[in-house]
């Protein structure tokens, strides 16, 4: 009995055997996509990747490589390299940090570069954002008992700051205070105030100045005075706020 076609047909399924393998091999399916929960953030939130994954053949795990959210000295405060078991959804979240000298952050756009890899196989996205506060300072206002004071009065001068959250130890906070104006352009008070500590929503601070007299010797005016308070977080002016007051000789 002649062998020839069982030969012919074990090569039949040798070379269906072959082109399955060959078929499973170059028919590689990399449907990848990642999303910011968020694109305009405050120093303290996070930036959120949403990752979704549509892999086949699919890995056993793959390889995250984020280089990013650059400092003011043009290095990226994130340098991380992580392995994960494959999953059709992760999800990662990087927390903004606040200003300070060793993460000097600066407001505007930002970007983040994500590279993925598994199984010889790689894919890389450039993701763009904005970061907008760097500090927990949101607001500042200042107010004065009156605006009319006579020589000699006492000014008492309430400040409100702000803050997104309750601030730690190793925060650097300070009010400082300018106030009445001298012909020769430098301010009769100047004064800073350590703050220990911001609570996180509204934080109210009282000063009391006694007013100088106005008179030539002293190179201060009659009339309109101003008073400018400003906060310093970890060295970094955060924000100013001028008001003015008017100041009179006793009759």
């Amino acid at each position: 009995m002649s062998m020839t076609p069982y030969l012919i047909l074990a090569g039949v399924i040798l070379l269906l055997c072959v082109g399955y393998v060959i078929y499973q091999t170059v028919t590689i399916r990399k449907e990848i996509n990642v999303e910011l929960e968020e694109t305009w953030l405050d120093a303290g939130e996070y930036l959120v990747l949403n990752y979704t994954f549509n892999i086949s053949p699919k890995p056993d795990k793959i390889t995250f490589i984020y280089i990013g959210m650059y400092l003011n000295n043009s290095e990226p405060y994130i340098n991380q390299t992580e392995t994960v078991k494959y999953s059709t959804h992760i999800e990662k979240k990087f927390r903004v940090p606040f200003y300070s000298q060793n993460t000097p952050i600066v407001p505007g756009s930002n970007n983040l570069t994500v590279t993925i890899k598994w199984g010889g196989e790689s894919f890389k996205r450039t993701l763009s954002y904005t970061i907008n506060r760097i500090t927990p300072i949101k607001s500042l206002e200042i107010f004065t008992d009156k605006r009319e004071y006579l020589n000699g009065e006492d000014m008492n001068l309430t400040v409100k700051v702000e803050s997104s959250i309750t601030t730690g130890d190793d925060a650097s906070i300070e009010l400082r205070v300018y106030a009445v104006k001298r012909r020769i352009g430098t301010y009769y008070y100047t004064r800073t105030y350590p703050i220990e500590r911001l609570q996180e929503g509204l934080n109210v601070f009282n000063y009391t100045f006694r007013l100088p007299y106005c008179s030539p010797c002293a190179g201060i005016d009659e009339g309109e005075h101003p008073v400018i308070v400003e906060i310093h977080y970890n060295e970094l002016k955060v924000k100013s706020v001028e008001e003015s007051i008017f100041i009179y000789s006793k009759k």
